[in-house]
């Protein structure tokens, strides 16, 4: 049988200890990372429908600065109004916050984003949007 001396006890006791916590922090690391992708997924969805209502009517719809939890569908018609052809369904459970502004000849579709992504130039958090033409442009926080 082993006789373990208290002094052992602690080191093994702060080694766990020191592994759980970095095994907590990976995993918020992790779930930050899933939710700003799930952000642009979701960012996307709503721009492609801009851009296919754009292709049917030679405009963007209008709508002033608005939260996108307050959009609920784009017809024909426009948001949040009934029609027979739906761009885009709003019942989705966002990811993080956007605000959408929409000219006849032009969309800006703004988030943030809570961590590195060098893929869109982002060398720290920062916030981003789509324009005409489903372009993404990021700018890191300073």
């Amino acid at each position: 049988m082993f006789n373990y001396s208290l002094k052992t006890k602690i080191i093994f006791g702060l080694a766990f200890l020191i592994l759980v916590v970095l095994s907590i922090v990976f995993v918020n690391w992790q779930n930050s990372r899933a939710r700003d992708l799930e952000l642009v997924s979701q960012a996307k969805f709503l721009a492609n429908g801009l851009e296919n209502y754009y292709s049917k009517f030679n405009v963007y719809p209008e709508i002033t600065k608005t939260r996108v939890t307050d959009i609920d569908i784009l017809t024909e018609n426009g948001f949040n109004q009934a029609g027979k052809q739906v761009y885009f369904s709003g019942n989705i459970a966002w990811a993080g916050e956007a605000t959408l502004v929409s000219g006849a000849s032009n969309y800006s579709l703004e988030f943030s984003l809570q961590n590195s992504w060098p893929v869109w130039n982002l060398a720290k958090a920062g916030r981003c949007r789509f324009t005409a033409n489903m372009l993404m442009q990021c700018i890191s926080n300073k």
